[in-house]
């Protein structure tokens, strides 16, 4: 990985809210004084909101505060200092993790987004939502217009139905369809498949026959559905 990579890796990292209580602190040390830094902080940000805004904040069991107080106990027991609010106690930490399709989401959405992928493979993203505002699916796609699909939750399908994969590059021309794909697993759609992929483009999720849709356009449910935006 280059220096750019670990930067971006670690500014990824602080906004996710994975990193220890120390490197948190040696973040924000970093922030007043590296403006490049900063920069790579709020795109982070701006890049992972919709997953957090996915999240409802959540009341944390009273069991689990006694438990977190027995674990600090040794470092309780000396003089609290007026400081910030510690990393454990964090609002945005628990909307983060308030239910395990969210918590899962937002693993598979750090893998995917901080692994040491060259910066140019995936120059477009979209997070796919059910009508309940849930994400479904991760779509991601390269310069060359090929398309990885990865699912962020379980889909269950019944045995006579299948999921069906859509796109809508011109309204004029109608939905394109890319494939049955499976409810479990990532899968990869050629870039022959696309009508080509620009900035707002719609991708989405219905629920078919198991053959697909008998129509060239959807004949079931949209099951998930979200339009594709540009990497910067």
């Amino acid at each position: 990985m280059t220096e750019r990579d670990d930067i971006d890796t670690l500014a990824g990292e602080y906004v996710l809210g994975v990193l220890s209580a120390e490197a948190i602190r040696a973040v924000e040390q970093r922030m007043a004084t590296d403006a490049m830094f900063r920069g790579r902080i709020d795109y982070w940000q701006r890049r992972l909101h919709g997953l957090n805004a996915l999240a409802a904040p959540v009341e944390p069991d009273p069991n689990l505060w006694l438990r977190i107080e027995r674990t600090l106990a040794p470092a309780a027991a000396a003089p609290r200092a007026a400081t910030k609010t510690p990393w454990w106690q964090s609002l945005g930490l628990w909307q983060a993790t308030a239910t395990l399709g969210v918590a899962t989401s937002v693993v598979l959405a750090a893998i995917l987004f901080l692994s040491p992928v060259p910066k140019s493979d995936w120059v477009y993203t979209a997070v796919l939502q059910s009508p309940d505002q849930t994400a479904g699916w991760l779509v991601q796609a390269n310069a060359k217009n090929e398309v990885l699909l990865t699912p962020l939750t379980t889909t269950t399908v019944e045995s006579d139905r299948a999921l069906q994969f859509w796109t809508l590059a011109d309204k004029a021309k109608g939905p394109v369809s890319l494939g049955l794909v499976p409810p479990d697993r990532p899968i990869r759609i050629p870039a022959s498949k696309l009508p080509g992929v620009k900035p707002g483009q719609l991708f989405e999720i219905t629920l078919e026959p198991s053959t697909g849709s008998p129509y060239n356009r959807p004949s079931g449910p949209i099951l998930f559905k979200g339009n594709i935006v540009t990497n910067s």
